[in-house]
């Protein structure tokens, strides 16, 4: 295989606000010795000026920033902005993708990680994010109530005729235990169940770490 294009999308409920987590590997990055890529991170805020001052940053930005710079390694602020009807905050955060990710010294620069395995594509939260994560719903009024979705795109000279998918959505539609192909230049979009997010987000609840990663795709 050469390529295939993983766009993963995380989404949650931050300080009220929906947020998405978007990044683009290939399957040769899956494949490689760990490296770092770009996480886009956008968070919905109800208004990005201050309405007295619009050249000031309204008082909820200012903290969602401040927030997710507690939230997030590496985490940088690019900018505020509006698409229907929508104000949305605009972040870059690294993710670590490829094989033998648990040995990397780039683990200590993020949060994320997208990983492959000889049973399929995995999605990682790091152990000190997820009990940063579980202080933070402590420490605030909002719910955060997260889903987590991930486009593939064959973009490799031939069909990939090896995945399966449990319990999760794909293109919208909920299905349990299906395989499935991708034809060239297709492209499929997976949204994990409830439970499969919970797993990956919740704080470690015994000293085996059993939480943390879960399933993107499996391979048949």
């Amino acid at each position: 295989m050469k390529k295939i294009l993983l766009t993963s999308i995380i989404s949650f409920v931050l300080l009220g606000c929906d947020a998405d987590l978007e990044t683009t590997v290939t399957m040769s990055q899956l494949d490689a010795e760990p490296s770092l890529v770009t996480g886009n991170l956008l968070i919905e805020v109800p208004i990005c000026s201050d309405r007295q001052d619009s050249t000031k940053e309204s008082s909820t930005l200012i903290k969602t920033k401040k927030e997710i710079t507690n939230l997030f390694k590496k985490v940088e602020y690019k900018e505020c902005y509006s698409k229907k009807m929508k104000s949305l905050a605009s972040f870059e955060i690294p993710i670590l993708v490829g094989k033998d990710v648990s040995k990397s010294e780039l683990l200590k620069q993020v949060d994320i990680v997208a990983a492959k395995y000889d049973t399929g594509i995995v999605a990682i939260a790091k152990q000190d994010f997820r009990q940063k994560l579980n202080q933070f719903k402590k420490n605030n009024v909002s719910n955060m109530n997260f889903k987590v979705t991930v486009s593939i795109v064959n973009d490799t000279d031939k069909e990939i005729d090896n995945f399966t998918l449990t319990k999760a959505y794909l293109n919208d539609e909920p299905y349990d235990n299906v395989n499935f192909s991708l034809s060239k230049n297709d492209k499929i979009t997976v949204t994990l169940s409830d439970v499969s997010t919970q797993i990956l987000l919740s704080p470690t609840v015994n000293s085996n770490d059993e939480k943390g990663v879960t399933e993107i795709v499996g391979f048949k």
